[in-house]
């Protein structure tokens, strides 16, 4: 789907599900009572997707009381792989340009940034406080310290469980210019 400058993808989102939440994959219990994904034949785009991406689409436009992916494809007047193509590429679209038009310094910004996913991070360059406090040779609770007495400190990438994670270069720079305060 080509995508100008002025396409609503909101719009795009909102016509491919009709204003509904799409229905949220239900777990199910196989014979021996363990947990496993929903095998809905139409939910398999869902799967194929990265965990980040999937988690994102399920909590922004996912819901228990929702339609189910092939009713909206029928009513799109889509086949359901047609559907889910053209609905994650207006949905991966839409975050995108919200995330690029939005006020840095406001909370629609922090949502935005929020909602993005890490598929563009290098996972080894991030850093959580116990491997930045082995970086500068001090105590996890320092880096806490660090980050109240100084407005400077890097921000995290991500928050995961209450715990901050940074770029491992963001940390590295801070701490050449902070070199003789944080000795």
């Amino acid at each position: 789907m080509a995508m100008t400058r002025d396409y609503d993808l909101l719009g795009e989102v909102e016509r491919l599900t009709s204003g509904n939440p799409i229905a949220s994959p239900r777990r199910k219990r196989d014979r021996y009572g363990r947990w496993r994904r929903d095998d809905a034949g139409e939910l398999d785009w869902l799967y194929g997707l990265p965990e980040s991406e999937r988690a994102y689409l399920t909590r922004r436009y996912f819901s228990d009381s929702g339609v189910a992916v092939d009713v909206l494809a029928t009513m799109a007047d889509m086949s359901v792989n047609d559907w889910a193509d053209a609905f994650v590429a207006a949905a991966r679209a839409a975050r995108d340009r919200t995330l690029r038009d939005a006020d840095l310094f406001s909370d629609e910004y922090e949502e935005a940034a929020l909602s993005c996913t890490l598929d563009d991070v290098d996972v080894s360059e991030l850093m959580g406080p116990v491997e930045v406090a082995k970086l500068f040779g001090v105590e996890v609770n320092t880096i806490a310290q660090w980050r109240r007495r100084f407005s400077d400190f890097p921000a995290p990438v991500v928050t995961l469980s209450g715990t901050y994670i940074w770029r491992r270069g963001d940390i590295e720079a801070w701490g050449a210019e902070h070199r003789s305060s944080v000795a």
